[in-house]
């Protein structure tokens, strides 16, 4: 029935956006080197350019991942669900960036925490739409009797 659909279509959805974050790395591992040639002269920028570029490539598959499944969980009515979780992942995010140094610490550390925190999240919101939460969801509903006695 439904809950087949929706699996089906989580896994078909999450399966994409692996393949895609992966040609998408392969592509920026093939064409990186020559990215900042194209954007500056200067080369110390380049320098900086080029040192995150393997950072930047291999991102490209969490990134994927995480809009894939985002976009599972908010089609899915689990969008309160993902606010907390990008609020949470940017507050933890922001302080990894105030301890960065460089560029490359900027990138390996403060923009993958945000999207671990949001992929994390957003994987939660799609495995709940699944039903891998069932059995807690039922135990946390309110009873009949909890939904009387808040009527009356």
């Amino acid at each position: 029935g439904a809950r087949h659909s929706i699996r089906s279509l989580s896994v078909y959805m999450l399966k994409f956006a692996l393949v895609q974050g992966f040609l998408s790395t392969l592509l920026i591992f093939g064409l990186g080197q020559f990215a900042p040639s194209v954007f500056t002269t200067d080369p110390t920028i380049r320098l900086h350019l080029n040192a995150i570029i393997p950072h930047l490539a291999w991102q490209q598959v969490l990134i994927s991942l995480t809009l894939v499944a985002e976009s599972l969980a908010i089609g899915g009515s689990k969008f309160n669900l993902i606010a907390v979780g990008t609020a949470i992942s940017t507050v933890v995010a922001v302080k990894i960036l105030n301890g960065a140094k460089n560029i490359v610490e900027i990138w390996s550390g403060g923009i993958v925490a945000l999207f671990v925190g949001r992929l994390v999240t957003a994987l939660i919101g799609v495995l709940d739409l699944n039903g891998a939460f069932h059995s807690v969801n039922k135990w946390l509903a309110p009873t009949k009797t909890m939904k009387k006695r808040h009527v009356e």
